[in-house]
């Protein structure tokens, strides 16, 4: 009885699967084949992660870039490809306070990586741990070992940003060698602000095609051509945290006519101390900010019945030992 109960269980479980994996690959847009670069150097990323992981928590190999696409194949010899056609927006994001050094795509369709559909893809290398990261606080700046490990932490940060950096620029001539178009974006540091889009605070980055955070998962990355209208709230006088409200164009929508979006994005608990640069930087990309009406004073609450015959009961008790009381001459 047990042996079937087993198999009636995994057969719905399949099933499930089955549905999910249907519902995943509907609307997938048929991808070209990758046309792999034989003769001559091929630009390489060695040793690099992947997010989203094709099996396991992570996952590690070498990126390429070939006549119309990017491979990426991992250890286990894992195979995914990404087309310049198919790559909407292209960042480069080197490690300037940060843990990682990434570079990130944007795409236009979703492809499949495992057994879900994505249109961010990442690859990045840590270039300090975080649990180092965390213990920088306690190291003395007179520890002749913390001063040479300091030391090599900015080489290596240099030697990564720089390999990256090469490697995009690479990407970019490959690309327009084989008609295609890839332009790297890299984020403005100074324009960033604290905020949280998701569940945790984050550092958001403007650049000049998206406003971003990739150090997390999952990654925040809204493309500014999407966006109609900016809506700041809770903009009071006396309040420490605003709300920002991306408000998307009407008709963003897939090839195939289905909206592939929410219509807005809310960034809440920003510092207030970021409202002023933030309302610069939407002037100089001309998109239009607005705020929220000042919320009416409450009116007074008018007593009820019951008040008033509280009130009325307390008044005569109140006359009532004012006149049972002797009079103070009378002692």
């Amino acid at each position: 009885m047990m042996a079937e109960f087993r198999k009636v269980k995994e057969l719905q479980r399949s099933m499930r699967a089955s549905i999910m994996k249907k519902a995943e690959e509907a609307d997938l847009v048929e991808q070209a084949k990758l046309e792999i670069t034989r003769t001559g150097r091929v630009p390489k990323l060695q040793d690099v992660n992947m997010r989203p992981s094709l099996s396991g928590k992570k996952t590690q190999g070498t990126v390429a870039a070939h006549k119309n696409g990017l491979r990426f194949t991992s250890m286990r010899r894992e195979v995914l490809d990404v087309l310049y056609s198919n790559i909407r927006h292209a960042i480069y994001q080197p490690c300037d306070g940060t843990l990682y050094v990434i570079i990130h795509f944007v795409l236009k369709n979703g492809i499949m990586v495992g057994k879900k559909k994505h249109k961010n893809i990442q690859f990045f290398t840590e270039v300090v741990e975080a649990s180092s990261a965390l213990d920088s606080r306690s190291r003395s700046s007179y520890d002749p070992d913390e001063l040479h490990e300091e030391q090599r932490e900015k080489q290596l940060k240099k030697k990564l940003n720089s390999a990256f950096k090469i490697f995009a620029k690479e990407v970019e001539k490959t690309a327009e060698k084989n008609r295609h178009s890839v332009e790297f974006d890299v984020p403005y540091k100074e324009l960033g602000f604290h905020g949280t889009p998701y569940k945790e605070m984050v550092f958001i980055t403007p650049s000049v095609n998206c406003i971003l955070n990739l150090d997390t998962t999952p990654v925040f990355c809204e493309s500014l051509k999407d966006i109609e209208h900016v809506h700041f709230e809770r903009t009071m006088f006396g309040s420490k945290h605003f709300d920002l409200v991306l408000i998307f164009r009407e008709e963003v929508q897939l090839s195939t006519g289905k909206r592939f979006r929410p219509d807005v994005r809310r960034i809440s608990a920003i510092p207030m101390t970021s409202l002023e640069h933030i309302k610069e930087w939407l002037d100089d990309i001309s998109k239009v900010g607005g705020r929220a009406p000042p919320t009416p004073p409450t009116p007074p609450t008018p007593p009820t019945p019951l008040l008033l015959l509280l009130l009325l009961l307390l008044l005569l008790a109140a006359a009532c030992c004012c006149c049972c009381a002797p009079h103070q001459c009378c002692r």
